[in-house]
């Protein structure tokens, strides 16, 4: 069960910025800019983050139209995964988190009012967890490409035709625990800054670019975060 730690992120202050929500022309973006290039130039901003990625590879044994089954005695249900993934024979569970420090520094913030740096920590873990998938992203494709396939884009538990609350049964099929990974009742990751994702094996598999992704959103039109160029 591969679990990797002490992955260097590379995170800029325009990707920060668009994770802050802020128009371009509003008032305080020139001082939330300042303030997050100071940030990055500073030990804390590695001090906060704990990269961490969790992943399982499996066999999918069949496909039905609303659900996968695994390794011959799991089941993962999804409309999506099986219209998506029709054509693989592999999966990769895969878990990432950036750990908890950033977000109990944010919550010290809120707790002493400082607001305006909490909003800016919770914009840099947003940011780091965004890379930090691109990453696992990258490990996983270059695993399918040694085993001579392609991979398909990621499919994360909250998309449409992909409930959260699969993340459960996501959970009993990667090592999560080793990265200080947790659930709540409703399915959701705690720490907060952690994302989960499926990816697919075969000879041919479908793939789109991040902002393809965000096009698919329901809230493409007005969402202040959405992601306009950058690919996988």
């Amino acid at each position: 069960m591969p679990v990797i730690h002490d992955i260097p992120l590379k995170i800029d202050v325009n990707e920060v910025l668009r994770q802050v929500g802020i128009a371009r022309d509003a008032d305080l973006r020139p001082k939330m800019e300042s303030l997050i290039a100071e940030l990055l130039a500073s030990d804390e901003a590695d001090c906060l983050l704990a990269p961490a990625i969790a992943y399982e590879l499996h066999a999918i044994t069949e496909i039905h139209s609303d659900r996968l089954c695994i390794d011959n005695s799991w089941t993962i249900q999804g409309s999506l995964l099986s219209s998506e993934l029709a054509q693989a024979s592999d999966l990769a569970v895969v878990f990432c988190t950036i750990g908890p420090d950033l977000e109990n520094e944010k919550a010290e913030c809120k707790a002493k009012k400082n607001l305006m740096r909490a909003l800016l920590l919770d914009s840099f873990g947003s940011a780091a967890i965004d890379i930090l998938a691109v990453e696992a992203y990258h490990l996983i494709r270059d695993i399918a490409a040694s085993r001579g396939h392609a991979a398909s884009s990621p499919i994360s538990p909250g998309m449409q035709g992909f409930s959260i609350t699969e993340q459960w049964r996501m959970a009993k099929l990667a090592p999560i625990k080793e990265i200080g990974l947790q659930l709540t009742s409703s399915g959701m990751m705690k720490p907060q800054k952690s994302l989960s994702m499926i990816i697919g094996f075969g000879e041919e598999m479908p793939t789109w670019s991040r902002a393809e992704a965000c096009a698919r959103c329901n809230l493409a039109k007005s969402c202040l975060y959405r992601i306009h160029t950058q690919p996988f």
